[in-house]
């Protein structure tokens, strides 16, 4: 069964921004798990395991969907760009704009949502290797402040998988917004 999210993918310059000042921090703690800068993305709406009926369906209805229009997001801040939830580390998106959170409500139109409690707007940069236990919060506060501002060009919705121990988010479709 496929699983499912919708996200906005930053363009080149702003993961460039995000890579130069959290890659060399995060490879200096093995306790991390860095994620694929390749496939770094904004999550909007994570849906989960769909039936492949279900998926083509909501696939078909993504192809109809309007979206609002865009406004600038930006990644980072200060005084502290990361943020430590879930055993995950995120970089932050500064401040939920309304436009994303109706975003949020037009995929959620289409598709069966898996509620979890309020998802902030981020983007993950690492994964704890322990399961259990408080991964080190020190590496929040060894991030560089710094700011990458963008206006977002669409939404796509992505299938992930599993392929030799990594987790692949392939892009299915992806939905300009209004002008």
């Amino acid at each position: 069964m496929p699983k499912l999210f919708f996200a906005i993918i930053p363009p080149l310059n702003v993961l460039e921004t995000v890579r130069e000042n959290t890659l060399p921090v995060l490879h200096t703690h093995p306790e991390w798990r860095v994620a694929n800068d390749a496939q770094w993305h904004i999550t909007i709406q994570y849906i989960g395991f769909v039936t492949p009926v279900a998926a083509t369906k909501i696939w078909n209805a993504f192809e109809t969907l309007t979206l609002p229009r865009a406004e600038k997001i930006t990644i980072g801040g200060n005084p502290s760009t990361a943020l430590l939830r879930h055993q995950l580390l995120h970089a932050r998106v500064t401040e939920e704009k309304p436009f994303l959170s109706s975003t949020r409500e037009v995929v959620r139109t289409i598709a069966p949502v898996v509620e979890r409690e309020n998802i902030i707007f981020h983007l993950t940069l690492a994964r704890a290797k322990k399961k259990k236990g408080n991964p080190s919060s020190e590496i929040v506060s060894e991030i560089p402040p710094f700011t990458s501002t963008f206006l977002p060009l669409g939404v796509t919705l992505f299938r992930s998988e599993q392929q030799n121990e990594k987790v692949i988010h392939i892009p299915l479709s992806t939905r300009l917004f209004s002008l």
